[in-house]
């Protein structure tokens, strides 16, 4: 069975940077950190270097069992506000992409919904692998997660991928019975996509929904379909287990 979670940051000199007891093994506090570091020689500006929020913390987690450390930064106004300004200074300034896991690049999300995740991407400098930035979002925080990712780099895919509208258009041309529903035909449905991009085993999908209306006007959803964004698969969503199934 397929595994999929939905996906698909500028903060300031005020902030208090702790390292949680149990995580790394200590605890100390420390300036808010600059920069994120990938190499003795490889390094990015780290979230909060554009403006100076207060009451804002900064946690670093270390996983136990990889040692990735991820900065969890709490307090915000918005979290979603903060990923976008992040996202964006480092794509204009620092020549990162939006790319999925396997270093393709992807469309930037738009960030409005409550949460979510991006990743940036941008090779190392021996051009043999990525320096990774996995930025997530909720209603008032963020965490970014660097890491150094070996034999894989920025890849530029995003040309030959859908779009939200190619990706409806392709459900909405197909049968009732190849998405597994009843009828003769598509025009007693209505096909919407919902913000955001979908994961299924790691591949970024367009999430949509297809509804009919009931007797009084309402809308009531019919199934949930993850489209693959790069044209190669379709998902039925089976809510109540929360598993998908690939499309024959």
């Amino acid at each position: 069975m397929n595994k999929w979670k939905k996906w698909p940051v500028c903060l300031g000199m005020a902030m208090l940077c702790t390292v949680l007891p149990g995580c790394s093994g200590e605890e100390k506090d420390e300036g808010l950190p600059a920069e994120y570091s990938f190499s003795d020689e490889e390094k990015l500006p780290a979230l909060g270097m554009v403006e100076e929020k207060e009451g804002t913390v900064c946690t670093v987690e270390t996983d136990p069992e990889t040692e990735t450390e991820s900065y969890v930064y709490t307090g915000l106004a918005s979290g979603g506000e903060a990923a976008k300004e992040y996202v964006n200074q480092m794509m204009e300034e620092y020549d990162c992409a939006v790319v999925d896991e396997q270093g393709m690049k992807q469309q930037e999300p738009t960030f409005t919904e409550e949460s979510g995740s991006v990743i940036l991407g941008k090779n190392s400098q021996d051009e043999t692998g990525m320096l990774q930035l996995k930025v997530e979002w909720s209603k008032d925080s963020c965490t970014v997660t660097p890491a150094l990712v070996e034999g894989i780099t920025v890849q530029d895919g995003a040309q030959n991928n859908l779009t939200v509208d190619e990706a409806v258009s392709q459900l909405e041309s197909m049968t009732p019975q190849q998405l597994g529903l009843t009828g003769d035909s598509m025009a007693a449905y209505q096909v919407y996509a919902q913000e955001g991009y979908a994961m299924v085993d790691d591949i970024g999908c367009f999430c949509i929904n297809v509804y009919t209306l009931d007797g009084v006007g309402s809308h009531q959803i019919e199934g949930t379909y993850l489209v693959r964004v790069d044209g190669m698969g379709i998902y039925r969503l089976n809510r109540q287990t929360n598993q998908v199934e690939p499309l024959q």
